[in-house]
Formats: C-alpha cells, structure tokens, sequence
C-alpha cells in the first residue's frame, strides 16, 4: 500500500510540474517574436510645418483585405511612435481633417525602431457651390423663486 502511495504522489508531481513548466515555456516562446516600433513626423507639404493630432494606423495587407493592427495620434509637434509592432510588412496610413491621406510601406524585420521619415500631407480642399445657414430662436421662459420672506427671481432657459 505504501508503495502505490509513493508512486501516486510521483505521478501527482510530476504532473503538477508539466501544468506549471509548459505554459511557463510557451509564454517564453511567445514573447521571443521580434518586437520593435515605428516612429515618424507628419508635416504639411505646403507650409513645412508639423500637423498635429492626425490619425496614423497601421496595416497589414494581404490579397483578400487590409487588416488594422494598430493605431495612435500624432502629438502636438507632429511625431508619432507605434509599439510594438511584430516582424512583418505593413503599410503606414496617415490621415487629417483637411488633408489628402497619405500612405508609405514599411517592412519592419528586426528588434530596432523603424523611422518612417518625415510625411507630408497635401491639402484637400473643397469647393462649394453654395452654403445656407439657418437658425432657430432660443424660447425662454421666466419664472419667479420665491422663498418665504426672500423676493429673489430666477429666468430659467429651457
């Protein structure tokens, strides 16, 4: 009987130390992938000065469909970092109010920071031929708070 014991606690252990070491060893192998980032500076072409707050994403393409990976914002300066970006080649989309859409390749095969350079966007203008403006009046109406002994008015707007 007590052998069967000892080799059930055997059999227990070793099974206890499979369930803690392979996922242990998985995740290893997941983070192992090559994780870099890819940073630029996003300008107007016209004026050379920075465009701020504009929305680049990040994409991968294959022949079927564009697959969005991940995006960010373009800060008050005009730079923008994305991390991390796993090995791969994407195609970097750069979009502003105002401004055509930009688009560059990137190939990003290496733990290092990819620089997609200085991007420029082009101004979108947009003619119309005609513009009507309306406008509702604001109604209000006026009623009087009175507390006990205290003659205070109130207009309230609704």
């Amino acid at each position: 009987m007590e052998k069967l014991n000892r080799l059930v606690r055997k059999q227990y252990l070793r099974q206890k130390a499979i369930c803690l070491f392979v996922p242990l060893f998985i995740s290893l192998g997941l983070g192992a992938q090559n994780k870099s980032s890819v940073k630029g500076y996003i300008i107007d072409r016209d004026s050379n000065t920075p465009v701020p707050f504009a929305t680049v994403r990040l994409l991968k393409e294959s022949d079927t469909a564009k697959q969005l990976i991940t995006g960010t914002m373009s800060n008050g300066d005009g730079t923008f970092i994305i991390t991390p970006v796993v090995n791969g080649n994407y195609k970097l989309q750069i979009s502003s109010i105002g401004y055509k859409m930009a688009k560059k390749d990137i190939v990003v095969n290496g733990s290092e920071s990819i620089d997609a350079g200085t991007i420029g966007l082009h101004d979108s203008t947009m003619i119309l031929a005609e513009a009507t403006v309306t406008a509702d009046r604001v109604k209000g109406k006026s009623e009087s708070e009175g507390r006990k002994g205290y003659g205070n008015q109130r207009t309230r707007v609704f």
